[in-house]
């Protein structure tokens, strides 16, 4: 027998029934023996619809949706707070690392030089010249890689590399944290989670930290979308369902399917206007426009071009459509 751990339990026992094999011929459609089991366990059987519980009743769903303040407008605005906090994750994990590799690159640097500058200036210890300024040589070139030391140290600090690898990393540890405890709210039943007032005394005060991530030059935010859209389609969409498709490159609306409120993740415009942004400024497209146009330049063109697509684009969904069902179709294009 199903058990539900909420208040609106003797409505879901209405939906349920769960007879034994001794009931009459008329109930034995509202309940199936398990064959598989060795004892005498009944599937729950909607009343309503006939269907098992928890594979294809809707009905069943639609009565537990306000279990224990998890109504389906709370799940939708929770759902809606991780894909921004998934998103916001891809991006700092992402310029982490490519934080990292330029912070290892330069160190290394300094390391071949420094190794390099130990090892010249035992040249200094020998006794005849094997030719003509031999010495001045070899201090020149000592005098010129501690120079390239000191101004690799100077731009490692200036950058302040190992200050910002120390944030993203933190704040990277601390939202994939937050992001794994809420999908796991998610997984469970309804009225196997917390309390939707507990649960949200407990974590949206993170979250709105988390949505805060750590300052990004805009350039360097728009190289990391650009790779992240052109290079690593797996971030983008890391599976076939929808739960795995990243926001913005996938939106998230919602549309009658089959006269049920379904959500859809159609994939938006967004990799391609960054592509197209970020590719109008490169220097070698920037020549070839200087050379081609002769008073309107192609990138300010195409600047204007996709600030227009981006007037069209809805990213985020209206309030007014999470509460109410859009009568309009949809179209799948294959």
């Amino acid at each position: 027998m199903l058990s539900p751990k909420s208040n609106n339990s003797e409505n879901i026992v209405d939906i349920v029934d769960t007879t034994d094999s001794e009931h009459s011929d008329d109930k034995k459609k509202e309940s199936i023996q398990s064959n598989e089991l060795g004892n005498n366990v009944s599937i729950p059987i909607c009343r309503k619809c006939g269907l098992v519980v928890g594979e294809d009743c809707k009905c069943w769903e639609r009565q537990l949706e306000t279990c224990q303040g998890w109504s389906q407008i709370n799940q939708q605005k929770l759902t809606w707070l991780q894909l921004r906090l998934k998103y916001n994750y891809e991006i700092s994990k992402f310029f982490f690392y490519t934080l990292k590799t330029k912070e290892n690159r330069w160190s290394w640097l300094m390391i071949v030089l420094s190794s390099l500058t130990s090892t010249l200036s035992l040249l200094n210890n020998v006794e005849n010249e094997p030719f003509i300024h031999f010495y001045l040589t070899v201090k020149i070139i000592l005098v010129m890689f501690a120079l390239c030391i000191t101004l690799i140290a100077a731009w490692i600090k200036k950058q302040q590399y190992v200050e910002r690898i120390n944030d993203i990393d933190r704040y990277v540890q601390r939202i994939k944290l937050l992001i794994e405890k809420v999908d796991m709210e998610c997984v469970l039943l309804p009225w196997d989670r917390t309390p939707y007032d507990e649960f949200k005394k407990r974590y949206y005060s993170q979250i709105c930290e988390c949505l805060t991530c750590p300052s990004i030059n805009p350039s360097e935010f728009k190289k990391v979308v650009y790779q992240i859209s052109k290079y690593h389609p797996e971030i983008i969409t890391s599976g076939h369902c929808d739960e795995q498709k990243l926001w913005p490159w996938y939106g998230y609306d919602f549309a009658n399917i089959n006269l049920e409120r379904t959500v859809i993740r159609p994939l938006t415009t967004f990799g391609k206007l960054i592509i197209d942004s970020y590719e109008s400024q490169l220097w070698y497209n920037r020549l070839f426009n200087f050379f081609l146009c002769n008073k309107h330049d192609m990138s300010e063109l195409k600047a204007c071009e996709i600030a227009e697509n981006l007037e069209e684009m809805d990213f985020y969904p209206e309030p007014q459509s999470m509460h109410h069902r859009r009568t309009d179709p949809v179209v799948r294009v294959a």
